[in-house]
């Protein structure tokens, strides 16, 4: 679609400058890396354009260098030449150069120290910077509900605002309508309830444009934290431990699920009892029928038939398919019943 060395150096800016967004699109299908890579360094590169330099003049003319650019692309017009604009015209529309304008447009708000004048002025920046991004990206995978993406895309951009909180304020910025724990928890019950409608209508996200939202696989933690602990927004929100994020994350990609929505890991409401799996280094959940297999490997009534029951290797089984995905392998584990678990244990 476009010149290697441009992805490269696109890829090479979102793991320098977005961490975050980088793991997800690791995570994400091959096929729509090109696609995620070229629009989140084209959302870096306007982010940061405001804090570049403290002289606002200049600050305008970095935003609309952006504009100019994305009105060549609407206009059907010769591009220029850059690492970001150059595979970016080669992806989108008229109709999405549009939507990244306003975007561009909505930034100029990180210029200046004023403000919001209103909620409806706070949400239309969230829209317009998390949501516009969003919406262009699962447009261009594939088939995708925008109402349903932008409600997810709040939920995200909200869970990103509270992390900036702190460094906003540190810039003497008003991020905030009010900084009480009463509007943070408002704010946060908000994103919260609007990240469940977006899950209640995940059917109308296909699995090619799902791709894209797996960047929100931390929102629902750190909404819940600023639900519960308001006061740390000001603080700084200490979000999910970097392993089990990070697990989170492997996990989704390794079962599929990456491609409709990121769900946060919950417990089961009853636990079962554990059994120890001598060498196969896992736990796994033990039934009487289990635990009668494991004493008698050899019984006639284990041979593998329709009612056999099965039981998942889990993270910690033995893999059978490692799946390249570039810089990182997916690892898949497949289903096995008791009897054929038992004998390899045995060795």
């Amino acid at each position: 679609m476009f010149a290697s060395s441009d992805l490269n150096a696109c890829a090479a800016l979102v793991e320098r400058g977005d961490p975050t967004r980088f793991l997800a699109v690791m995570a994400a299908p091959v096929q729509a890396r090109q696609v995620l890579f070229a629009l989140f360094a084209f959302n870096l590169e306007v982010a940061r354009a405001p804090w570049v330099t403290q002289q606002q003049m200049l600050a305008e003319m970095r935003l609309q260098w952006w504009c100019d650019a994305l009105d060549e692309i609407a206009a059907q017009k010769p591009v220029r030449r850059h690492e970001v604009v150059t595979p970016l015209a080669a992806l989108i529309d008229s109709q999405a150069a549009v939507l990244l304008r306003d975007l561009v447009t909505a930034r100029r708000w990180d210029i200046y120290d004023e403000p919001f004048k209103n909620d409806a002025e706070f949400a239309h920046y969230i829209d317009c910077t998390s949501g516009h991004l969003l919406v262009v990206a699962t447009g261009i995978l594939g088939r995708s509900d925008p109402q349903v993406v932008r409600d997810f895309a709040f939920s995200t951009g909200l869970s990103n605002w509270f992390q900036a909180v702190p460094q906003l304020l540190a810039q003497k910025r008003h991020p905030l309508l009010e900084l009480t724990s009463e509007s943070v928890r408002d704010l946060a019950e908000q994103g919260l309830k609007r990240l469940a409608m977006a899950r209640s209508n995940r059917s109308s996200i296909s699995s090619k444009s799902g791709a894209a939202l797996l960047c929100g696989w931390q929102t629902e933690s750190y909404l819940k934290e600023a639900f519960h602990h308001p006061e740390r927004v000001l603080s700084g929100l200490q979000g999910p431990r970097p392993f089990v994020s990070k697990a989170q994350l492997l996990l989704q990609a390794a079962t599929g699920r990456q491609s409709t929505w990121v769900m946060a890991l919950r417990p089961p409401a009853r636990r079962p009892r554990l059994a120890w799996a001598p060498r196969a280094a896992r736990w796994v959940p033990a039934t009487p029928a289990s635990l009668l297999a494991r004493a008698w490997p050899t019984a006639p009534w284990l041979k593998p038939s329709n009612d056999t029951m099965y039981i998942k290797t889990g993270i910690f089984g033995r893999p059978t398919t490692k799946v390249h995905l570039g810089q990182a392998w997916r690892i898949e584990f497949p289903y096995r019943n008791i009897r054929e678990e038992w004998m390899w244990t045995k060795g």
